[in-house]
């Protein structure tokens, strides 16, 4: 198992001067060599010079008070901070007891990765508002450093250094390898004991991990089945397609599969419907099926053309599905009837879909590189991923509101939020072609890796 720390800190946020700002951002002891006198003021700002200096000619000089209490007249007084950490001069905070953002050290045999660089990308004056600086654009990545398409403004921790507030951001990555070697992991769901379940395309297998990463695997009784979608059913059961012959697979938390053939022998992606039953996609023969608890499958034609994969239940008491050689998204009612839309990008390949926390249903786009947005009435907006030809798949509502999903090769994990920001944060395992992404009883996003052929986990 690797576990891998990413630190992401947010934009800088002066409320002084941008020379004090900086001279603190590099180094806690560095200002005790700052020449005051060289930083320009605004005599209209009091805030402008730090304490016991005050703005004269557009310079900070020591004010009157300060000068007499020094011993020189000159040199800045020096306090002792509730740590006892001398050498500060007054006015400017003294770093020696804030709290560095937290890094979770590795377990036994693991790997820690720590990323600590700044983004610039969004830093703003304190007063006036206006952008200062200039960062990299979202797509110029720099190693394994996580990208950013936006300055991120949700809730984070926030280190208050007085001058300036710099908002940190970690997120920890965790791979479990597989015990099958080259299993090609697909998809992965929460089951109802509180376990992740995956299928395991090539190992014809049926996984479960538990959220301390504890692997069990299950044969699955038909050869060369191609595991493909997974879901938890209300049954208390884990339900799966297997695309080789089309049959529609059960497991339960122990282990035991039992197997029901559809009738088009193919499939791809299962859900919970509305009513209770699993719904899955056949993406060859273009239907949407349906299966009771009791095995009884129907199945509905879709639009010419839709050749649906992912599917979903809607906040509207039906069927929602991706349509992908169409470059639409089907809405199906629980008795059948289609209605399309279609997206904007024009060769877009919705590929999975979800509901989101606002009400509305997301969507990956592999080919037109974007996350799409639908209303329950139809309205589709789009964003686009920062790195180019990332092929989005995997798409799921995560704890914190926002969306996740995968970047199959970009190998990245990604979030946007109801608004549209992206951020995306680069996998450890290079080429590790990530593929669906769950949440996990514990709070966390699991994915699977078909390349890398591990489990990957990371906090929301």
């Amino acid at each position: 198992m690797m576990t891998f720390t990413l630190v992401r800190l947010r934009p800088v946020r002066f409320t002084r001067n941008l020379a004090v700002a900086l001279a603190l951002m590099s180094c806690a002891g560095c200002y005790r060599d700052l020449d005051i006198s060289k930083i320009a003021c605004d005599v209209n700002d009091e805030r402008s010079c730090p304490d016991g200096y005050q703005c004269a000619a557009g310079k900070c000089v020591q004010a009157p008070a300060a000068l007499d209490a020094s011993n020189d007249g000159a040199s800045p007084q020096v306090s002792t901070d509730s740590n006892g950490v001398d050498g500060a001069p007054v006015g400017v905070p003294d770093t020696a007891g804030v709290d560095s953002p937290n890094i979770t050290p590795a377990e036994t045999g693991s790997t820690t990765f720590v990323d600590s660089a700044t983004d610039f990308g969004g830093i703003q004056g304190g007063d006036s508002g206006a952008d200062i600086a200039q960062g990299p654009s979202p797509d110029a990545g720099t190693g394994d450093l996580p990208l950013s398409s936006a300055t991120d403004t949700s809730d984070a921790p926030t280190v208050d250094l007085g001058n300036l507030s710099i908002d940190a951001e970690k997120h920890t990555i965790t791979e479990f390898p597989i015990p099958t070697v080259g299993s090609s992991l697909g998809g992965i769901a929460l089951g109802s004991d509180g376990n992740i379940w995956f299928a395991e395309s090539d190992g014809n297998k049926i996984g479960r991990i538990t959220t301390d990463g504890t692997i069990a695997e299950f044969d699955i009784p038909t050869a060369n089945c191609g595991a493909a979608g997974i879901t938890a059913g209300l049954d208390g059961n884990v339900w799966f397609i297997e695309h080789g012959p089309g049959t529609i697979g059960r497991v339960s938390p122990r282990g035991d599969i039992v197997e029901f053939p559809s009738l088009s022998n193919d499939g791809n992606e299962i859900t919970v419907g509305p009513d209770g039953n699993l719904w899955f996609t056949e993406r060859q023969y273009n239907k949407i099926g349906r299966i009771t608890i009791a095995g009884s499958i129907t199945e509905f034609p879709a639009k010419a053309g839709d050749n649906p994969v992912g599917i979903t239940q809607g906040p509207d008491g039906n069927v929602w599905y991706a349509a992908n050689g169409g470059s639409r998204i089907g809405r199906m009612t629980t008795t059948g009837t289609i209605t399309d839309f279609q997206t904007t990008t024009a060769i877009s390949g919705p590929y999975d879909i979800t509901t989101g926390a606002d009400g509305n249903l997301w969507f990956t786009e592999e080919q037109g590189n974007r996350i799409g947005c639908i209303t329950p009435s139809g309205s589709v907006t789009e964003f686009l991923v920062p790195t180019a030809d990332s092929q989005p798949e995997g798409i799921t509502k995560g704890p914190d509101g926002n969306l996740w999903f995968t970047e199959r090769t970009g190998n990245r994990i990604a979030r946007i939020t109801p608004t549209g920001t992206i951020a995306e944060f680069e996998l450890p395992t290079a080429n590790s072609y990530p593929e669906d992404i769950a949440v996990g009883a514990d709070g966390n996003l699991w994915f699977t890796e078909s390349g890398g052929n591990n489990i990957g986990r990371i906090n929301p």
